[in-house]
């Protein structure tokens, strides 16, 4: 199976400023089956249901408390922090509270598989996918 194959979609890198409160909504969001298990149609998107939201290593989350850390701090909800997505999810796409207007919007050359052919060789993005991200969620 190729890399088109696996990932089919046309979604573009994204670089986005998003306040801690409309992260904590995302995660809300995304713990909600309800919520991940509608149809996630909109530009770019190729599958069937929307689906959970993903976490970068640096971000830990404690389920049963609703508790968030970045990089070791707590997550403040006036704070403005630096996100990479897709642009799917940047036009707020089944998560509303990450819309972010594309004036405010890096957008980067090439789509997501582009991004996993060229990261996918580094060990070190391997290593960061043992690092468990949320507690507490059995």
């Amino acid at each position: 199976m190729s890399l088109l194959e696996l990932s089919p979609s046309k979604l573009n890198p994204t670089r986005f400023p998003l306040s801690g409160w409309q992260l904590r909504q995302a995660v809300i969001a995304s713990l909600d089956e309800k919520h991940i298990q509608q149809d996630g149609k909109g530009a770019g998107f190729r599958g069937k249901v929307l689906g959970t939201l993903g976490f970068s290593y640096n971000v830990r989350i404690d389920i049963k408390t609703m508790t968030i850390w970045v990089d070791g701090e707590l997550l403040q909800d006036t704070r403005i922090y630096d996100c990479v997505s897709d642009d799917y999810l940047q036009r707020g796409s089944g998560y509303p509270s990450l819309k972010t207007p594309d004036a405010q919007a890096i957008f980067y050359n090439g789509f997501i598989r582009d991004l996993l052919m060229r990261q996918l060789p580094n060990p070190k993005l391997w290593e960061t996918c043992y690092i468990q991200r949320n507690n507490g969620s059995e």
